[in-house]
């Protein structure tokens, strides 16, 4: 295979690239469809905007058709004797309001002949009134509904505003102030808009998907409208007499708002999406011959991809599990002249590291070992010839219970620090067993001067920890706290499992030491009797063992104790008396 012709990867790339240029055409193709499409879209957006100003400007026409009439009614003479005079024709008069607000004429009517404005009444200062409506009605009725007017005249003259809407079920009323020529008031007029009416004003609107239109009155109170709440609240926020887009429940809509007269404002809003219902058709075409193209790249990228990638995740597989599981595993070769080049260099690379594990790592393996054990040996005690001396003296004297269980308690403490020497980790409930011996011993020689507690949750027992870990601490409370104590010490140790880990706590309340003191003292003394160089061994210990994976703080109080706590990983095995390095 080595001496085979090798295809080289610029070769390779520009056959690829002949394919690709197949495939930036038919992109070529789709772009320019995407262009025609934009600027179809773009005269959409125009149309839509001039239907929505349209309707909008079909509304205005019918307050314009009441302004005139209000117009026509302040300048027209005959009316003026209504407004000025106590005698005048009433049936006159009549007539000219009829001709000034025409009920029946085109400016008032929309699509089958329905009314915007179906009564109108007039009120002068004295409170007379004249009035026409669209629909006949009885005598009672008309007397009902001129009690009915007479109500909103009184009400609204109290009013400080020039004019004012009330919306009933099915109309809404508008009143406004008539002024002479002098712009002083000289009437009041009241007119009924068909709610039905403005219905058929904006029923076109509707049509469309999530469209909504709202009629605020000149207090921005809400006159008549369709579409949700938080439609209706949106558009009453919109500025006057604009167009623009907003987001309205979660939609971008096309929004048009317009200001009419008597300070109504009017506002529409059509999803945006519902330009694209105009172009459906085209759509449609144009998403078929686009999935016609992505089919055809799909497969020519396909191929070409596989192509060109399928060496390289062959060597990126093999790297991988060189990394994982097999260190013997070499990248086989390839046809291609860079790849090719990239497995020689990579199978020289494994053999090297092969040869760095094999000979160097094993080799700071083993030196790391030797230092825990190194680290393990220093910790071992020296209070041992003190006891022996002790128990000597006592066997001379007289053998009895006591003594026979000082010497057990002694020879089980001494197999757990020498006759265990080669196990790095053993089960936290051996470890407390020591503690407990050591602990057994030291009130045997001082009394009641020491007592102790252990607090060790069932839960955790089990647990493995570093040999000698919790006893030399035991062992430096009793030294340096309790034994230079004047009177009774207490040493409570209490070990507990949180958060996946494993909390030890031991603390005296012994003669303690000074923080600052502590500082200055130089915790890698080589002396061994000094007061921190136990605490720096197991420190030295747990850094060997879990590198930065573990906690140890010490606190002390000058007179008061000393408290320990160190944090490891919880390690839970199935077997024990395991060697080990970490965990």
């Amino acid at each position: 295979m080595r001496n085979s012709k090798r295809r080289k990867l610029s070769i390779e790339i520009v056959s690829l690239t002949i394919f690709s240029s197949v495939c930036a055409i038919l992109v070529l193709g789709f772009s320019l469809i995407m262009i025609f499409m934009f600027f179809f879209s773009k005269q959409a957006y125009e149309d839509m905007q001039y239907y929505l100003d349209n309707t909008l400007q079909q509304f205005d026409d019918k307050f314009q058709y009441i302004q005139d009439g209000a117009i026509s009614i302040r300048h027209n003479v005959i009316m003026g004797d209504f407004f000025d005079k106590d005698n005048y024709n009433k049936n006159d008069i009549e007539t000219q309001l009829n001709y000034c607000l025409d009920l029946f004429s085109q400016r008032n009517t929309l699509g089958q002949n329905t009314p915007f404005v179906v009564n109108v009444y007039i009120f002068n200062n004295k409170n007379d009134f004249i009035s026409n409506h669209y629909y006949p009605a009885t005598l009672a009725s008309t007397r009902m509904i001129d009690v009915e007017y007479k109500k909103l005249q009184k009400e609204f003259d109290t009013m400080k505003t020039q004019y004012h809407c009330y919306v009933k079920d099915d109309k809404v009323d508008l009143c406004f102030r008539i002024l002479d020529e002098n712009l002083k008031k000289a009437g009041i007029c009241i007119v009924s808009i068909n709610k039905n009416a403005i219905d058929e004003v904006f029923s076109s609107v509707e049509k469309y998907k999530n469209s909504c239109w709202l009629v605020l009155d000149n207090f921005g109170n809400t006159i008549y409208g369709v579409g949700t709440q938080t439609q209706l609240d949106t558009l009453s926020k919109i500025a006057p007499n604009s167009f623009s887009r907003q987001k309205i429940d979660g939609n971008m809509s096309l929004c048009s708002t317009l200001t009419n007269g008597f300070g109504v404002k009017t506002a529409i809003a059509i999803e945006q999406n519902n330009i694209y219902s105009v172009l459906t058709p085209t759509i449609i075409s144009f998403v078929l011959a686009v999935v016609i193209v992505l089919a055809v790249v799909t497969v020519l990228i396909f191929g070409v991809s596989y192509r060109l990638t399928k060496p390289l995740k062959k060597m990126a597989d093999e790297i991988r599990f060189f990394g994982q599981e097999d260190l013997t595993m070499r990248m086989q070769d390839f046809s291609i002249q860079e790849f090719h080049d990239i497995s020689v260099v990579f199978n020289e690379m494994a053999d090297r590291i092969d040869h760095l594990v094999t000979q160097i790592y094993e080799k700071e393996l083993l030196a790391t070992r030797h230092q825990v054990k190194f680290l393990q040996a220093q910790i071992n005690p020296h209070f041992q010839f003190n006891i022996l001396a002790m128990f000597s003296i006592k066997a001379k004297l007289a053998g009895d219970e006591e003594l026979y269980q000082g010497l057990r308690a002694f020879s089980k403490l001494i197999q757990g620090k020498i006759f265990r020497e080669k196990e790095i980790k053993i089960p936290l409930s051996d470890e407390i067993e020591l503690v407990k011996f050591y602990l057994y011993l030291q009130k045997s020689r001082f009394g009641d001067k020491i007592s102790y507690e252990i607090d060790c949750s069932e839960d955790v027992e089990n647990c493995f920890i570093p040999r000698l870990l919790i006893e030399p601490l035991v062992e430096n409370a009793v030294s340096h706290g309790l034994e230079p104590k004047t009177g009774n010490g207490t040493i409570k140790i209490k070990i507990y499992e949180k958060e996946e880990k494993l909390h030890i706590i031991v603390e005296d309340d012994g003669v303690g030491f000074d923080e600052q003191e502590r500082l200055k003292e130089n915790v890698q003394s080589v002396n061994p009797s000094h007061t921190f160089t136990g605490l720096a061994n197991t420190r030295r210990l747990l850094e060997i063992l879990y590198q930065k994976n573990y906690e140890m703080n010490i606190k002390g109080v000058l007179n008061e104790g000393t408290r320990v706590e160190i944090t490891v990983p919880i390690e839970r095995r199935e077997q024990k008396n395991v060697e080990g390095n970490g965990c």
